[in-house]
């Protein structure tokens, strides 16, 4: 739209030069101000960090076999944010006694300790302080985790990890 915005912000000749590092090794980031007006004086802002903050973090349960209820990680940051990783041992409510749960995670990751070929799901989605209620009900099914062959428990150690990539906050305007 030319109404709002910019119809010309740099030249190609500009963009395309080396030296100028817009564009290095055939890529470029680009980072956005977004403002979305819902009513008159509310509204939110969408502000982009200088470049994505990767974090990866290791959750080793350990006496797995002995947990029934669900189990929350140790709280741990990314890009000063609190997280934590949210296990239903046995399965979630849908999953009882079926499959492996987990709630209000990205990416995560069931290692195994002995062939290093992991079970891991991969959401791309945008969290917020209440996105704890999604996640998978299905991760993995108990059998595959209790399959001393695949070694995702060995002496009852489970190792779980989790890899965030963060690119921004959203702020309400009200």
């Amino acid at each position: 739209m030319t109404k709002r915005g910019f119809t010309h912000l740099i030249s190609l000749e500009t963009f395309n030069d080396p030296s100028n590092g817009y564009l290095v090794e055939d890529t470029c980031y680009f980072g956005a101000e977004v403002f979305v007006s819902k009513n008159h004086g509310e509204g939110e802002c969408l502000s982009m960090t200088k470049g994505p903050v990767s974090c990866s973090h290791t959750w080793k349960i350990e006496k797995f076999s002995l947990l029934c209820e669900k189990q929350y990680s140790k709280e741990f940051s990314v890009a000063d944010f609190p997280w934590k990783i949210l296990l239903y041992p046995r399965g979630d409510s849908k999953e009882k006694d079926r499959s492996l749960s987990f709630i209000s995670g990205p990416c995560l990751r069931v290692k195994d300790q002995i062939r290093d070929i992991h079970w891991d799901h991969q959401a791309k989605r945008w969290f917020d302080k209440t996105g704890y209620s999604w996640g998978w009900a299905e991760f993995m099914p108990l059998s595959s985790l209790k399959d001393k062959s695949k070694g995702f428990l060995v002496n009852d150690l489970c190792i779980v990890e989790a890899h965030i990539q963060f690119i921004g906050v959203v702020n309400n305007l009200s």
